[in-house]
């Protein structure tokens, strides 16, 4: 989106014009029922979407009964596809609110609706945005009905919509004048019908292609930064027909180029015709000897249990770089492994000087907090909080669930562990009834811990001795009904020293081939599954060498056994290959979470009664 800064520095720039790959223009659609549509693929903004092409993401986040105002009976701005409609990001606004605001129970604040149309405008152009905004007359009331009249929507709501389009200068869609013969096509007087639908899908498509010119839809570069050497590519699309200049130098009104700046610079874009508008784009440029980034991972280890420890780090182009006073490469990485507390420091030196230094602990493994940091994922997450606030060490930050009902967080420790303590710190909203669960790499999941009995506060579960690579935490029920879980912090203790896990035995596998565990596992919606069919020791048939190869099939089944897909049915000849398992591409639909099973079956062709087979599951989590 476009960034907006208040000075702006003479530049001179050097650049070559490049064929531009423009992102997806996003449109958000917001209004009340006749946006939702309630007819799936015919609603109007999905109709819109098709009409538009794939330059063109439009995203309908209407919402049946909701009104403009504030305090009308079922405001928009409490939904929450009103917080969603603003992490779109959208380069392009359409509202169409106001039918259900001339109910008489919300019209009686109808001196608030002004306001409150220019309130959510601002709420669109804060933080330096400026999309293209379309305010839309509604469309036309012909039988009054559940409370909304059309007079009102007619004669108040119309000409105040004409006052906020002036005042807040945004675009304009018609959907009133333009449908107002279209009786037949709104069979209870007020809601289209799917003919309606793409009658309104039209007038918006043609209102958005043919709006005014010198308008900037947008104007990016994908890497704010950059350093010695580099060039950087800047971004810009404005409506058709614009006059546009960049620092001064004129481009195509949708296009790209390469610029080569020295230093930290600033670049205007100017788009001229029947608007005039202005965006800049600052980058910032970053001396060699600078150090982008220096971690170690895990920084806590396990004492006497031979765990290593990955030091990465990456400096900015053109450092010279030390690592404990040896030198090494710009950026790199290496494992170590010591045995006690060990501290270490990176040098970078250039333009500029800079050092930063890394304490690995070394520690029993009841004091490794094994979840610190490691990947959170969960069901649900509230717009304003985040999923890594579960484990980041902090308990002033909270994970709080989106929804209520079952929820469930779980941390891929991304190693196999014997888990013996897990600790769940709660916030004003406790699971009163949930579970733990440890799952392994292959998707077996054994329940450790349940209660219906919580209290919250803080949990400490010990005596686990369960093996596994992933923990869940399983919300059914809360303090406080209808609420939202919320959890400060989630740990997780145990140890890598060697143990035996009779469960996750595995039958050996035949040295003619190979089937590798899926990655990632769990996964959603992709996942990697890779198999081996190695030389010719079972019957291949050979002629001077050449191999004709096997018979080979792979393919996914539900728990109960039931096919899901074949994924491999074919000839194949000694190697190494991989296939990919997308459950939403999979034949244009979308599986549950659960466990699923793939099996690899390999037949000689020369020996049709010899066959060789395994099978391994994998567990996908929405």
């Amino acid at each position: 989106m476009k960034s907006i800064v208040k000075i702006l520095f003479v530049l001179i720039f050097s650049s070559v014009s490049i064929h531009a790959q423009f992102e997806q223009l996003h449109v958000a659609c917001i209004g009340n029922s006749i946006t939702y549509g309630g007819l799936g693929s015919q609603s109007y903004p999905q109709q819109l979407d098709t009409l538009l092409g794939p330059h063109y993401n439009v995203k309908n986040f209407g919402v049946s009964g909701t009104t403009m105002l504030k305090h009308g009976d079922f405001p928009y701005w409490e939904e929450e596809s009103f917080y969603n409609a603003l992490d779109f990001d959208p380069h392009i606004v359409i509202i169409k609110l106001g039918t259900n605001d001339s109910k008489p129970q919300n019209w009686i604040y109808k001196e608030e609706y002004f306001s409150d149309y220019i309130d959510m405008i601002n709420e669109f152009r804060k933080d330096g945005r400026d999309p293209q905004i379309f305010v839309c007359y509604p469309c036309p009331v012909f039988r009054d009905g559940y409370g909304i009249t059309s007079s009102i929507v007619q004669n108040e709501i119309i000409p105040l919509i004409d006052s906020v389009r002036n005042t807040a200068n945004t675009f304009f869609i018609d959907f009133n004048n333009t449908m107002m013969g279209s009786s037949s096509l709104f069979p209870d007087g007020i809601h289209p019908n799917a003919q309606g639908y793409n009658i309104m899908a039209q007038i918006a498509r043609n209102t958005i292609l043919n709006s005014a010119s010198g308008f900037i839809l947008d104007f990016y570069t994908k890497d704010d930064t950059f350093e010695q050497g580099e060039g950087v590519t800047l971004y810009w699309e404005t409506t058709a027909g614009s006059m546009v200049t960049l620092n001064e130098q004129i481009f195509a009104n949708a296009d790209s180029t390469i610029v080569y700046p020295i230093q930290t610079q600033t670049y205007m874009l100017i788009a001229s015709g029947e608007l005039r508008d202005t965006a800049y784009v600052t980058v910032t440029y970053l001396p060699s000897g600078k150090i982008k980034s220096f971690i170690a991972d895990p920084p806590m280890i396990e004492k006497d249990a031979n765990e290593s420890c990955r030091l990465s780090w990456s400096t900015t182009n053109g450092s010279s770089v030390t690592l404990d006073g040896n030198i090494v490469s710009q950026s790199g990485f290496i494992d170590v492994s010591p045995n006690v507390i060990t501290t270490y420091k990176l040098i970078s030196t250039g333009d500029s000087t800079e050092e930063k230094e890394i304490t690995v602990q070394v520690l029993e493994p009841e004091q490794i907090n094994r979840a610190l940091n490691y990947p959170a994922i969960a069901s649900s997450t509230l717009r304003t909080s985040n999923t890594g606030n579960v484990n980041d060490g902090d308990t002033t930050t909270l994970w709080t669930s989106g929804k209520t009902g079952t929820q469930w967080i779980y941390i891929d420790l991304e190693k196999t562990l014997q888990i013996n303590r897990i600790v769940i710190k709660w916030g004003k909203v406790f699971g009163v009834n949930y579970r733990l669960e440890v799952m392994t790499e292959s998707g077996a999941t054994t329940k450790v811990f349940n209660t219906v009995s919580g209290d919250g506060d803080i949990d400490d579960i010990t005596g686990l001795t369960q093996n596994g690579r992933y923990v869940r935490l399983l919300c059914i029920g809360s303090n406080m009904p209808d609420s939202n879980y919320t959890v400060s912090e989630f740990e997780i203790y145990g140890t890598l020293k060697p143990f035996t896990d009779i469960s996750e035995s595995e039958e050996s596998i035949p040295q003619n081939f190979s089937l590798e565990q899926n990655y990632p596992n769990p996964f959603n919606p992709s996942t990697t599954i890779e198999y081996t069919i190695h030389t010719p020791t079972f019957g291949f048939p050979s002629r001077e060498g050449n191999t004709r190869g096997v018979f080979t099939t792979l393919k996914v089944y539900g728990i109960l056994g039931k096919e899901v897909t074949t994924l491999v049915n074919k000839q194949q000849v000694p190697g190494k290959y991989s296939v990919q398992f997308n459950v939403e591409t999979f034949h244009g639909t979308s599986l549950p979470s659960g466990v699923y099973f793939y099996t690899l079956k390999i037949r000689p062709l020369t020996n049709l009664g010899q066959m060789f087979q395994e099978t391994k599951k994998m567990l996908l989590l929405k």
